[in-house]
């Protein structure tokens, strides 16, 4: 069995891999990189030699519906990296990618083996939700000075834009999704059930004085992750966390009555657009203005670049390029009106699609789709608050990344990737399991 000191250095080492890749440039240095990989295999071979009868553990594995189609990605990109099957345009990134990509899979698997009860859950959403706070507070300066340096060491691209310790306002964007709806979870798990108080306000009073301090200082800290989002000025960042909210809202107030529902999400709709005014909307609509025009002055718009990137789709439909080899596969179909360098597509599906072929694609949309299916129909038969908040946190950050992802190469960035993983497996292994510990 693991054993609670186990669980614990575990639980630690996981949490510290999420915060130093976060720290430099989003984990995307070849160093990070290189760190974030050792330090999640070392775990990994740690709990294999120092757990009993690991296989009376893996049953919150194998229930995850993620788990058969993050495996299936990881056997084509297995094959793909190897030179002899000559899938990969450049097996040896191939293989570096892929090296990459199986270290988020097995960070799931201690996911899902270590954050099984309430406990631990909480813990990792409070910890994620205070880094949320201070990468946005570190955004927020950024933005409001416009200065453009971190650490007075590091030069940004650009100025009065949220950057905390990423390289990409994009990228720091997608990473506070991922905490906002695990801090609009906390606030969730804190509240009575439906079944004991209908009434908002009866709710809020039936907690102690030490729990409503708590649940204005989770509603504080989610506020200021907001304004991060906000002020990275990301057109996809902003959308994802509305179609999040959205979501989260829609089904934490489902009833009977869905016109409640709806009015609610009018309302709340309605004081953020007054909010966003308020604090300089007409920035942020002139970055949507600019969606169609270029992505940099030398660069081209984002439609021209998933158009010609279907070509290397058809070139090779089945198979793909090999992970890892889009930035060296597109400058065969990139036409001459797009000058620069493109590393990526700057959309994760067509991405997809060119790196693992129509076969990949399939599998990751049928895994998305069979893994939400399966989650809400478990979801709606829990009435459990912990169980309903946690997992629903987690799974609207997923949803709200996932829509990210159709903008940008969210999932490309590593920090963003192990967070992703450890959200999938948190979502699933939170609305199975009852609550256990305070």
């Amino acid at each position: 069995m693991i054993n609670s000191k186990l669980t614990l250095l575990i639980e630690a080492g996981i949490i510290l891999i999420v915060i130093l890749l976060t720290l430099v440039w989003a984990g995307n240095t070849d160093f990070m990189l290189m760190l974030g990989r050792v330090l999640i295999y070392s775990l990994f071979a740690i709990v294999l030699l120092f757990t009993k009868n690991l296989k009376d553990h893996t049953d919150s594995v194998l229930k995850n519906p993620a788990t058969r189609f993050f495996l299936s990605i990881i056997i084509i990109a297995l094959f793909q990296s190897a030179e002899w099957t000559h899938l990969s345009v450049y097996p040896a990134f191939s293989f570096s990618s892929f090296m990459t990509l199986l270290s988020c899979f097995l960070l799931y698997i201690l996911a899902c083996l270590i954050f099984k009860g309430r406990a631990s859950a909480v813990r990792f959403f409070i910890i994620i939700m205070i880094f949320g706070f201070l990468e946005s507070a570190i955004g927020l300066s950024q933005a409001f000075s416009g200065r453009n340096t971190l650490f007075g060491v590091f030069t940004l691209p650009r100025g009065w834009r949220a950057y905390g310790t990423f390289y990409n306002p994009d990228h720091l964007a997608g990473f506070l999704e991922l905490c906002f709806f695990a801090t609009l979870g906390l606030v969730v798990s804190i509240l009575p059930s439906r079944e004991r108080f209908l009434r908002w306000r009866d709710r809020i009073y039936s907690l102690s004085s030490r729990e409503r301090n708590m649940l204005f200082l989770i509603l504080f800290c989610a506020g200021i992750i907001l304004l991060g989002i906000i002020y990275t000025k990301s057109r996809m960042g902003i959308f994802a966390t509305f179609v999040g909210f959205v979501f989260f809202v829609l089904s934490f107030t489902q009833s009977r009555r869905r016109s409640v529902a709806v009015r609610r999400v009018t309302y709340l709709v309605a004081v953020m657009l007054v909010v966003s005014f308020y604090l300089g909307l007409e920035t942020i609509i002139e970055r949507y203005k600019m969606a169609g025009v270029d992505l940099d002055p030398e660069y081209g718009s984002r439609g021209s670049l998933w158009r010609t990137s279907l070509s290397a789709i058809m070139d090779r439909p089945l198979t793909g390029s090999g992970i890892g080899t889009y930035r060296f596969v597109y400058l065969k179909y990139q036409p001459p009106h797009l000058q620069g360098y493109y590393t990526h597509a700057h959309n994760d599906y067509v991405e997809a699609g060119v790196e693992f072929g129509m076969v990949g694609l399939i599998i990751i949309i049928a895994g998305a789709v069979v893994y939400f299916r399966r989650f809400m129909r478990r979801w709606r038969e829990r009435h459990n608050p912990w169980a309903r908040g946690i997992s629903l946190g987690a799974i609207s950050s997923i949803l709200a990344v996932s829509v990210h992802s159709a903008g940008d190469f969210i999932l490309r960035t590593y920090a963003n990737g192990v967070m992703f993983s450890i959200m999938l497996a948190i979502a699933y292994n939170a609305v199975e399991m009852e609550s256990r510990g305070n």
